[in-house]
């Protein structure tokens, strides 16, 4: 009798409902962190569909803010009225703007949900979803600042730009043009330049350089009259930006340059940057440059270091007090300094 009941179709499932435990295809769901849990049920829904959900939410209903949280992101208003909102206070309205989803935005707030509504605007600014921060414009009073108009400039949606500033009156701070410059968006540069009157800051030209755009770079140097400085050169060394190094140099091979660039580069492995320094400024660089490279196990830096140490490498005198190369003859001591 036992063995014919647990070889039955109809009864071991039926047995087996009333045990405690987890199904075998729910186990990724409970082995995988918080932060990534969405993601995977994501998957998981796409191969076994909803007619497990109502399995899922019974046996692991911790999961329910997941599969709710999921419903708001992917757009199942369907999937959302199966559940009790004011059981739920996380800011589903502004996981719904970041995600651009117009329809559950409209459908939470019917249902009278207004958790994240405060930033929902930001957050779809950030994201680009002007459809979005076009319809909470139109419906909503809820108080926004500057922070939307430059979420939308770092994020280089200038669509969402022009749309603040000539349909609200929070505006910017000099951060829209900083952060449009450091990301790469000339164009949105360009209009915050145009049209609005904040500025920008120094960090501007550093970002810009420090993330290789070249073309941002250019246009505050040429357009603006922006005179770089040590920062700006040590940025685009520490990343490997040649380009931007390059172009610098052409416009004045003086202005910024120090031997903490060449530090820099070496330390982060960028033997093109560092050839590129020796070539074009003799000033070399200090001993920090082949200990950062030793330190980080940049080989082929280290090996050109070492081979050109005695007229690049510079360190403090233990004669004269001045810092200048390894392979100096000190006129004063010769016997104690000369390499």
């Amino acid at each position: 009798m036992a063995q014919e009941t647990l070889v039955s179709f109809d009864l071991m499932p039926l047995i087996a409902s009333f045990q405690d435990g987890i199904h075998h295809n729910m186990l990724p769901l409970v082995q995988e962190r918080s932060d990534t849990v969405v993601q995977i049920f994501h998957a998981w829904i796409n191969v076994h569909g909803d007619a497990w959900l109502v399995r899922l939410r019974a046996c692991l209903p911790r999961l329910n803010c997941v599969i709710l949280k999921h419903a708001v992101i992917f757009g199942h208003c369907d999937r959302i009225d199966t559940f009790e909102m004011n059981e739920f206070s996380d800011n589903l309205l502004q996981e719904a703007a970041s995600a651009g989803q117009l329809q559950v935005i409209q459908h939470l707030l019917d249902k009278k949900y207004t958790a994240g509504i405060a930033n929902a605007m930001e957050a779809a600014a950030s994201n680009g979803h002007l459809r979005v921060v076009e319809f909470l414009h139109r419906h909503r009073s809820d108080r926004q600042t500057s922070r939307v108009m430059n979420a939308a400039a770092a994020a280089g949606h200038l669509d969402v730009v022009r749309f603040l500033h000539f349909h609200r009156s929070e505006g910017c701070t000099t951060a829209a043009i900083d952060n449009a410059a450091a990301n790469g968006h000339l164009h949105v540069v360009k209009f915050l330049f145009k049209y609005r009157d904040e500025g920008y800051t120094r960090s501007a030209i550093h970002l810009a350089a420090g993330n290789g755009h070249v073309d941002v770079v250019k246009w505050f140097v040429e357009k603006r009259g922006e005179r770089w400085t040590s920062m700006t050169i040590n940025n685009a060394a520490a990343s490997g930006h040649l380009a931007v190094l390059a172009y610098l140099h052409g416009r004045n091979s003086r202005m910024g340059w120090t031997k903490r660039a060449m530090d820099i580069a070496a330390t982060n492995g960028h033997l093109n940057v560092v050839k590129f320094f020796w070539d074009n400024h003799r000033l070399g660089c200090s001993t920090q440059a082949l200990e950062g490279a030793r330190r980080n196990g940049h080989a082929s830096v280290v090996d050109f270091l070492e081979r050109h140490s005695q007229e690049m490498i510079h360190s403090l005198c233990c004669a004269c007090g001045f810092i200048k190369p390894l392979g100096h003859a000190c006129s004063q001591m010769p016997s104690l300094c000369k390499a």
